[in-house]
């Protein structure tokens, strides 16, 4: 039989979980909770609400893409076949049509909480590789924007290079 657990105690987990092991949170759960839980019920609970867990040991994390305990979460609405869809492709795809293949919507603030549609982008993933090696996203939307620009401009003129002078940046011939 499947447990039920109170908003309470998915609140308490949301809180606590983040850099504890699965061990630690369970033997707080049980110190506030009652009955107790076993570490397996809890990492279960945690798996089974997609939380993002931290292990203090090694740094090592492990991230599951559907729903998140983490505060920083994508937001998803229920499509009429059932399933359920990020809400900023869904509000993205009403404004703008389907996201052509190899491109990406992303939010410029970084915020996956604040689904707007001047807070959303469509990159490449060209344009999303080099936004995140020239580490050019930001909490400011603008900053990401004008950012977004700059990857532009270089990705086109490098291509125009390419075109002309062999992609070595020397267009004498």
């Amino acid at each position: 039989m499947r447990r039920t657990y109170t908003e309470e105690q998915l609140q308490f987990v949301a809180r606590a979980f983040e850099g504890r092991r699965i061990k630690e949170l369970a033997d707080m759960f049980n110190e506030r909770f009652s009955p107790p839980v076993t570490h397996g019920q809890m990492r279960y609970l945690v798996h089974r609400r997609r939380a993002r867990t931290v292990y203090a040991a090694g740094f090592n994390t492990t991230s599951y893409a559907k729903r998140s305990l983490c505060p920083k979460t994508l937001k998803f609405v229920k499509t009429e076949g059932g399933g359920r869809r990020p809400k900023h492709l869904v509000l993205w795809e009403d404004t703008h049509g389907k996201v052509p293949q190899g491109h990406f919507v992303i939010f410029a603030d970084g915020d996956r909480r604040n689904v707007t549609l001047d807070n959303l982008l469509l990159v490449t993933r060209a344009e999303a590789v080099s936004l995140g090696w020239q580490r050019l996203v930001s909490s400011d939307a603008g900053l990401t924007k004008l950012g977004l620009a700059v990857v532009r401009l270089r990705i086109a003129t490098g291509k125009r290079l390419g075109d002309i002078g062999g992609g070595n940046g020397n267009t004498a011939q």
